[in-house]
């Protein structure tokens, strides 16, 4: 787990042993900051259940004013320390070990921007904080609930008994993070819309005086005036319209992002295929390859097999021919010497005889 982007990028950070926390996974922290990077910089941050800290760590790197981090757990919270002392964010980031309800209570004086919140799995810790956050009225009311669940159903119908806005919903495998703004729960104010209908007619009563150009289908009015009362509408404009401006924008904003984020899936599958494609058409040369080669491999083994053969054949029928010359000419040498010896032996004989004879 590590730190992704901001100052602190690339910063391997400490993690929990056993099963009591669920770090949120790389690539899904990287896509929900993806989603929210607009809002990051300079802002106020809560995350109700750090874990490790790894996304209030990132929020802090990458630019959030400052970062409150809260655990119940003791275990948590030290690890906590030594990744606020690895990533360099002491001056940015503020740490709690306090259950949720108690810190909710406890910085009940302060306004954030965003509250991250990821729970430990199968409990209701989100709807609960959800109400204490209302009740305390610690979140700006332009501002972003963050949760993170892996039951969407049951959350939903919890959200709908809230009455807020889910602007967006992603899910990411097990993970489902939901993006939660306010919905106002009073109606427009009646002195609020009767002063802004006489600014309107006293808007009306600024062109009517304008001065009509001669020849043309202009008038000329006092331009200052005219910006005094454009201003003065905005002003007394109830809040519920300026949150529902925002939450437009901010939809259309997330689902420009969302847009980009399936762009970039599309895309990466494509090139998937494409390499897929690729690798396809190199297997089937390879086999076609193999095939030509097994025969090249075969013709040569035959070619070899028989000059071998042609090669043994005509070694042995020269080994028999020298043998046969060589056996001729034996019998050719035994033959004389048998005739020599014959000779000889007749000339001893002779020679023994005619010695008896003059020994007589």
């Amino acid at each position: 787990m590590r730190i992704i982007s901001g100052k602190a990028r690339g910063t391997k950070l400490f993690t929990l042993e056993g099963l009591d926390t669920r770090p949120t996974l790389d690539r899904v922290k990287e896509s929900l900051f993806n989603i929210i990077n607009n809002r990051i910089y300079a802002s106020s941050v809560l995350d109700l259940f750090s874990g490790s800290g790894a996304i209030g760590l990132e929020f802090a790197s990458r630019g959030a004013k400052n970062v409150t981090l809260c655990d119940v757990s003791k275990k948590a919270t030290d690890i906590i320390k030594k990744n606020i002392e690895k990533t360099h964010l002491e001056e940015i980031v503020e740490l709690y070990n306090l259950d949720f309800k108690k810190m909710i209570e406890e910085i009940k004086e302060k306004e954030f921007d965003i509250i991250y919140l990821d729970p430990p799995y199968k409990t209701d810790y989100i709807k609960e904080s959800i109400e204490l956050i209302k009740k305390y009225n610690i979140i700006k009311p332009d501002g972003l609930i963050i949760a993170e669940t892996d039951e969407s159903e049951k959350l939903e119908n919890q959200l709908k008994e809230l009455d807020v806005n889910v602007i967006d919903k992603r899910k990411y495998g097990r993970a489902n993070i939901f993006f939660i703004t306010w919905k106002k729960l009073y109606s427009l104010e009646k002195e609020k819309v009767m002063e802004i209908f006489t600014l309107l007619e006293t808007l009306e009563d600024i062109l009517e005086k304008g001065k009509s150009v001669p020849f043309t289908t202009k008038t000329i009015i006092d331009k200052d005036e005219l910006l005094d009362v454009v201003k003065e509408i905005r002003l007394k404009l109830p809040d519920e319209l300026k949150q529902a401006k925002w939450i437009k924008e901010e939809r259309q904003r997330i689902l420009l992002e969302a847009q980009k984020e399936a762009d970039g899936v599309v895309k990466e599958a494509e090139n998937r295929i494409i390499s897929m494609i690729d690798e396809h058409e190199i297997t089937r040369k390879a086999y076609e390859q193999k095939n030509e080669i097994i025969e090249t491999a075969n013709e040569m083994s035959r070619e070899i097999t028989n000059g071998t053969k042609e090669y043994a054949d005509g070694l042995l029928n020269n080994t028999e021919k020298v043998l046969a010359d060589t056996l001729s000419s034996l019998e050719k040498n035994l033959s004389e010497a048998m005739n020599l010896m014959q000779i000889s032996l007749e000339d001893t004989i002779k020679t023994v005889q005619n010695s008896r004879r003059e020994l007589k």
